[in-house]
């Protein structure tokens, strides 16, 4: 048993595999406790697999994929990006080859005026995806003037 392994987490998150493998739904704190005690090394890593295993198999509600999402959000830090009043989207991807998605639906959407932050990262080697196909056009020092019909419409904060 590992130094950080709580007993108490432990008969949780095996509590939390037989309610799902018997058909009933996690409550928000229940999900939220398994996120935050996995995070927190309380549970072992074979009892997070066991449990999303069973999760893939047997599925989950809206309000336990909610509760699943919002305890995930809770792990990280947050970013306020601009006016918390108007939402922010991101066009979320893995990348990879053949990622032609991003490239297209990003600015688009930010011509319509919403405001897209775009994170990606480059540990996938030569098959960065979308941050990689960005970078020519952002290395070329291309930028962007609106004409000016275009500079009348309100522009994203960023």
């Amino acid at each position: 048993m590992s130094a950080g392994i709580d007993p108490e987490a432990s008969l949780h998150v095996q509590a939390a595999i037989s309610a799902k493998r018997e058909g009933r739904t996690l409550t928000e704190e229940s999900v939220r406790r398994l996120v935050h005690d996995f995070i927190d090394g309380r549970i072992a890593d074979h009892q997070m697999s066991a449990w999303l295993a069973t999760v893939a198999c047997t599925g989950m509600d809206l309000s336990e994929t909610a509760a699943l999402a919002l305890a995930y959000v809770d792990t990280g830090k947050r970013l306020q990006l601009g006016d918390p009043a108007r939402p922010v989207v991101d066009k979320h991807s893995t990348g990879g080859v053949g990622d032609k998605a991003t490239l297209i639906v990003v600015p688009v959407v930010a011509a319509c005026g919403v405001p897209v932050v775009k994170l990606s990262g480059r540990g996938l080697g030569y098959a960065g995806g979308p941050s990689t196909s960005w970078s020519p056009c952002l290395a070329s020092g291309s930028r962007w003037t609106p004409t000016s019909s275009e500079a009348s419409r309100p522009r994203p904060a960023w």
